[in-house]
């Protein structure tokens, strides 16, 4: 993508500036580069310093969306991650940090004048049209690498999670590329219980356009977090680095909810450190109960038929009560 140039440029000068990290660090950044050019009226051409240059290709899917914002390609590949003010100070451009607030934390440069979160940046980008009218909610299997940051659902969580979610009510979206999990289980798993199966069928753009178009999107931290709750969909967020919590501005806190996968313990941490060395990822999130996490959607959406689900309630129970007495 090319910035305005000659006459154009003048009127709207361009800034330059740095990131680092992965998908979901730049959205931060460019959450707070969308208040920079709101404040300035200034362009902005931003470079990228990561071990993860193969990101280039759905970072910049992502800024030819944004028409102030040119993102530089290739990114420049560095050794490792950029983790000091020394590292920041080397870089050619002034570097904008992965915390909503600015503040380097004493381990960055704070960001420069003007940089200002905005946490609800307008994006080009008109939801998926999807044909029913009932509640849409849209689960992401997974975020992050296998043998980096990977972070998936249990799909056995989410068969659990489906059987609360009245089907006359609730329609669910599964969303995710493939070559992670089992194809035949996604496949068998979204049969069995009537869940749209949108794994590995959606290109980058696409899977933003149906995430703007569901009423409730549960996901692990990560980009498809930080873009939901910048888009005002209401998002139940499964995290397991603490210090993400940190990034969260609080206009996201207000309406959405934060999960912790659990792992605080020193037990849960050292177990989770050995089947990350043997199996190239965290173990499978089964966050909290599947009824909790309905009990979540439907405080926030009191349009839902009551009772529909109250019948829906007492015949299940109705049928787990039978089932014992058997």
């Amino acid at each position: 993508m090319s910035l305005p140039t000659n006459s154009d440029s003048m009127k709207n000068p361009v800034t330059e500036f740095s990131a680092s990290g992965t998908l979901g660090d730049v959205f931060i950044v460019f959450c707070k580069l969308c208040g920079y050019h709101k404040r300035t009226g200034k362009h902005v051409r931003l470079h990228r310093y990561s071990r993860f240059p193969e990101l280039d290709a759905p970072i910049g899917e992502f800024f030819d969306l944004i028409p102030y914002i040119e993102y530089v390609t290739p990114s420049h590949v560095v050794g490792s991650d950029i983790n000091s003010i020394e590292d920041c100070k080397r870089l050619g451009e002034p570097h904008v940090s992965e915390f909503w607030d600015g503040d380097g934390r004493g381990n960055f440069t704070d960001d420069p004048e003007d940089v200002v979160f905005e946490p609800f940046p307008s994006i080009e980008l008109q939801p998926e049209e999807l044909p029913s009218e009932r509640l849409k909610v849209g689960i992401q299997l997974f975020s992050g690498k296998v043998g980096g940051n990977f972070k998936g659902f249990s799909l056995r969580w989410i068969t659990g999670l489906r059987r609360w979610l009245p089907e006359s009510e609730v329609d669910v979206y599964l969303f995710g590329v493939e070559g992670v999990y089992s194809r035949k289980k996604v496949e068998k798993l979204c049969h069995e219980n009537k869940i749209v199966n949108l794994v590995g069928q959606l290109d980058f753009v696409d899977w933003l356009r149906h995430i703007k178009a569901m009423d409730f999107f549960i996901t692990p931290e990560g980009f498809s977090s930080f873009f939901a709750m910048s888009q005002k969909v209401k998002t139940l967020v499964v995290y397991v680095d603490y210090g993400m919590i940190g990034r969260i501005h609080p206009e996201w806190r207000k309406e959405n909810i934060f999960v912790s996968a659990g792992w605080r313990n020193i037990g849960s941490r050292i177990s989770n450190r050995l089947f990350r060395a043997v199996k190239g990822r965290y173990p499978f999130l089964c966050p909290v109960k599947p009824e909790i996490v309905y009990s979540m959607i439907h405080s926030k959406f009191s349009y839902i038929n009551r009772r529909e689900l109250h019948m829906y309630w007492f015949k299940k129970y109705l049928r787990a009560y039978n089932h014992e007495s058997e």
